[in-house]
């Protein structure tokens, strides 16, 4: 049974970071004028490496002072505000090519 919990922990672990982890190289790409979107998505996945560093590092003392399942309801409360700031700040681009999304990140207008 030891290498299927693993093996099955391990599935469950790739279905749930999947999405985010490609959120992070899509979603930048339509909202950024093409001459700066590689720096543009740059700047983003260095933000998102440090959030992983910082949150690998503090991790065991969360556990540590505040016990597992207060850990585990901080790191949901957090997923919570990133959903809700998502939903209220982050345009829509379904529908739009990719020069209309840029177009209007240029302009600074919500595509909401």
């Amino acid at each position: 049974m030891g290498i299927w919990l693993v093996v099955m922990a391990f599935a469950v672990y790739a279905f749930f970071s999947g999405g985010p982890g490609n959120l992070q190289w899509l979603y930048p790409n339509e909202l950024f004028p093409t001459d700066i979107r590689a720096s543009a998505v740059g700047v983003i996945m260095s933000l998102s490496r440090i959030g992983t560093i910082v949150s690998t590092w503090a991790l065991p003392i969360f556990i540590n002072n505040y016990g597992i399942s207060n850990t585990m309801l901080m790191g949901a409360g957090i997923s919570l505000f990133g959903l809700l700031i998502s939903v209220a700040f982050a345009p829509e681009t379904r529908g739009m090519s990719l020069a209309q999304t840029s177009n209007m990140t240029i302009r600074g207008q919500r595509m909401g």
